[in-house]
């Protein structure tokens, strides 16, 4: 019998295995499971060496199950086989996974961060694995080993068959492929961060997918020899022995690399940890005959085998949104509930995704690798007759017109906000371009078979994916370190301060600030806050009361009460980040009640705004705060108005406005758009405005008109500047770090200056009481004051407070309707 007829008798007698798939089932478990446990905490290391060792498993599994095409490419007389070798693969692997890399990008807040970019081609490990903090999608390195593995050796067979190697000479290439890794691994590996230097990182990994594939081609004779060695009444004993040996051997190595931190043992894990991938795959393909009966099992270990990769792509997703939901139940319960919940959705997405795109995969051209017949299913009469009707010319140009407007209905609705109407109008859309398109035979090809169903999947689904979306918005999934605002914290990773601030404004933008506002029906102001709302910031309660301002509710008469006003802007509304926190005007209150024992109770109200300017709080001066008889009037603004100040920043392209959209995700990605060609517009504005700054008087006049209105309703006016995080004084490499988010930083810092010059100028022209909060709070930019430029975290809060407590106590003590006293400590 020829070599090549033997090759075949194998292939048609391995087939597929039920103890593999069994194998494969049990080892993404191992996976999900340990992680479930270990996701937020460090106290199991036991399932963390369960965990990688069952990776490593998938990796010799890999190489085991793929050798049989391997080698048929090698010796096929048709070169075109290696492509379809790549293209059933990835056909295979990256549908699957980028749906997973799209979910959990969107879950973690990453869209659009440059970590993204690098999962979708598979290089986040390739040479060196991301640092922790950015590596949103950890499980994925290991599918970046299998993937670079596919090129590899498709690199090598066209070597082999340009040399003329045949079957024997490229298994002898791949030793040599296999030895070249190790030897790599060996001499560059970083053992001093051995799990992210060395353990996940892609070319360190390759051979581990090889022993798989010299496992196979060595296979027959091993069998052969192992059956004659144990014979036929101890194989079961001494196969149970081996197994226990070198699952023990394979654990201790794992424990000594991963947790004890041993340099011997982390050269020694991927021999150990592949000794026991090859070993439990020779046991399982040796008794594969045990797991074929009864049939009932089979089915099972055949089905375990089929959800086995989407259970490995989508378990962290699972835990990051079922986890917070669970944390009052038991573990027991816990683990329950989201095995049930991780197969259940596994099994859908398998029979409704992936099941479709497996079957449209192109067949190898030549006749080397068994073929298995395609599964026929059997419809119903009437489903075939209606198939039929719309297959028909009629019935696609009722599509077509469908599809129109459909989509139509679909970009009306989108921007109205309206997400029945919306979701109404991706389904007709998708239904009426499958069925005017459905005769073309661009249809069969498998790439536009998976657009087809994926397009199809997409309207069907992304309701609920919306609504999963949405429910991340103001949760803890997706929320980064609270600590990375500080330049200390975060200078050695700088994009962690994008991505705090961009996270900070996006939580205000799209959860507190949009369920407090409502329109102006003047049309003067931006928007008024809405009377009695409420939303949550992080896990402050941000409480709108009965008049429309920040705070308790209170009476239009105020009775007794000698009533402050504080006008400002965010920082003033306050944008704190915990319950226990306060904005400075609650401060501000706290420090008059107990420092100050008065003859009328003072009452400060928060009058600040988010993305007012002074111009607007002029406004809402004369229509919501004047009726309600202010004795006193603060002002902290400034940075709304800088381009008052420098009219060259009048001409800078402004940051697009979030907006509720109909779809969620739609939305969050059309505005992450908008803001990556708002970056590119302001590269391009610094870029030619280099010039000397003219500064504008416009915000004096605006001063003026404040004060005037005090004189005028006989209130006291209180003017303030403005402190900021860095000054022009501040370190180079400060200004900088900032200067990533705020731009151009360059002009920033000068306007605030020249601000601050204005006020401080209108109060010394007017006799307006005037409070320098500058002192100990501007430019700290080491004393954790600030979140970003301009909001002030609880410290700065009380600094800012204490100042302007400083600054009014004088004129509270010396009115004479107050008469205030310091109380007693």
């Amino acid at each position: 019998m020829t070599e090549e007829k033997r090759q075949l008798q194998k292939d048609a007698l391995l087939g597929r295995l039920a103890s593999l798939d069994l194998l494969r089932g049990v080892a993404a478990l191992a996976v999900a499971i340990p992680h479930y446990l270990m996701l937020g905490s460090q106290d199991w290391p036991v399932m963390q060496v369960i965990s990688i060792l069952a990776v490593e498993v998938f990796f010799v599994l890999s190489g085991f199950v793929l050798a049989p095409q391997i080698l048929h490419c090698v010796t096929s007389a048709y070169r075109s086989d290696i492509g379809i070798f790549l293209v059933r693969r990835w056909m295979r692997t990256i549908p699957p996974y980028y749906v997973a890399l799209v979910a959990i990008t969107i879950l973690s807040g990453n869209i659009f961060k440059p970590e993204f970019l690098y999962y979708i081609v598979y290089l986040q490990n390739l040479t060196t694995s991301l640092p922790e903090t950015r590596d949103y999608f950890a499980v994925a390195w290991s599918l970046s080993v299998e993937e670079w593995f596919y090129v590899a050796f498709a690199v090598l067979v066209i070597a082999a068959r340009l040399a003329g190697l045949g079957r024997r000479g490229f298994i002898n290439l791949v030793l040599l492929f296999a030895l070249a890794f190790i030897a790599a691994r060996s001499i560059s590996g970083d053992m001093a961060n051995w799990d992210a230097a060395v353990r996940r990182v892609t070319i360190f990994r390759l051979d581990a997918i090889a022993f798989g594939f010299l496992l196979y081609v060595a296979l027959q004779r091993l069998e052969q020899d192992y059956r004659r060695f144990a014979g036929p009444l101890f194989t079961w004993l001494l196969t149970c022995l081996a197994l226990a040996a070198v699952s023990a051997l394979a654990f201790a190595t794992g424990w000594a690399a991963s947790v004890s931190g041993s340099t011997f043992a982390q050269h020694a894990y991927p021999f150990t940890s592949g000794l026991f991938g090859v070993v439990l795959i020779f046991a399982l393909t040796f008794h594969r005959d045990a797991f074929q009966q009864p049939r009932g099992f089979a089915a099972i270990c055949y089905f375990l085998g089929k959800v086995s990769y989407t259970i490995y792509l989508f378990h962290l997703i699972v835990i990051l949104l079922l986890r917070p939901r669970l944390g009052d139940l038991g573990l027991v319960l816990q683990l329950a509930i989201y095995v049930a919940a991780l197969i259940g959705f596994c099994t859908a997405f398998f029979y409704g995704f992936e099941s479709p795109i497996l079957a449209a995969r192109p067949r190898y051209r030549g006749e080397a690798v068994r073929k298995r017949p395609a599964a026929v299913i059997a419809t119903p009469a009437w489903f075939n007759a209606f198939d039929r009707r719309l297959r028909t010319t009629p019935a696609r140009i009722i599509g077509l017109f469908l599809a129109i407007a459909g989509g139509a209905l679909c970009n009306w609705s989108f921007h109205a906000g309206q997400a029945l109407l919306f979701y109404a109008g991706m389904i007709a859309t998708a239904f009426g371009l499958i069925v005017g398109l459905i005769g073309l035979k661009l249809w069969r090809h498998g790439f536009f078979n998976t657009i087809r169903i994926g397009l199809a999947l997409f309207a069907l689904t992304l309701p609920a994916v919306d609504y999963l979306y949405s429910l991340t918005l103001n949760q803890e999934v997706r929320r980064p370190g609270l600590n990375t605002y500080s330049f200390r914290q975060a200078q050695s990773d700088p994009a962690a301060f994008q991505a705090w601030w961009s996270f900070f404004v996006d939580e205000f933008n799209k959860g507190a600030k949009a369920n407090i506002e409502e329109p102006d029906p003047q049309g003067k102001l931006p928007f008024l806050q809405k009377p009695n709302a409420r939303s949550k910031f992080f896990d402050t309660e941000i409480r709108i009361n009965n008049r429309g301002f920040r705070g308790p509710d209170f009476d239009v008469d105020k009775g007794s009460n000698w009533r402050i006003f504080v006008t400002g802007e965010s920082p003033t509304f306050g944008t704190l980040t915990t319950a226990d926190q306060r904005a400075w005007p609650t401060v501000l209150q706290e420090l008059i009640d107990t420092k100050l024992a008065c003859r009328r109770p003072v009452q400060v109200i928060n009058a600040g705004a988010i993305g007012y300017n002074l111009k607007d709080s002029i406004e809402r001066l004369k229509r919501f705060i004047l009726p309600l008889k202010p004795d006193m009037v603060v002002s902290y603004h400034g940075f709304n108005n800088l381009a008052m100040v420098d009219p060259v920043l009048m001409q800078m392209p402004q940051p697009p406005q979030w907006q509720r959209r109909a779809s969620p995700l739609i939305g969050e990605v059309m505005f992450k758009f908008k803001m990556l060609r708002w970056a590119r517009q302001m590269q391009a504005f610094n870029e030619t405005h280099t010039g000397a700054t003219k500064f504008s008087s416009e915000y004096t006049d605006l001063y003026r008109e404040l004060v005037d209105l005090g004189k005028a309703n006989g209130f006291t006016t209180v003017l303030a500047n403005l402190s900021t995080v860095v000054t022009g004084d501040s370190p180079r490499e400060v200004i900088d770090f900032y200067g990533r988010v705020f731009m151009p930083i360059a002009r920033i810092l000068p306007a605030v200056a020249e601000h601050n010059r204005q006020v401080e100028q209108v109060a010394r022209d007017t006799g307006t009481p005037f409070i320098d909060t500058t002192p100990g709070l501007a430019g700290q930019w080491d004393a954790d004051y600030f979140y970003d430029i301009v909001h002030f975290t609880q410290k700065g809060s009380d600094v800012l407070a204490k100042h302007m407590f400083d600054g009014i106590a004088p004129l509270l003590r010396n009115n004479p309707d107050l008469s205030c006293t310091p109380r007693a400590p």
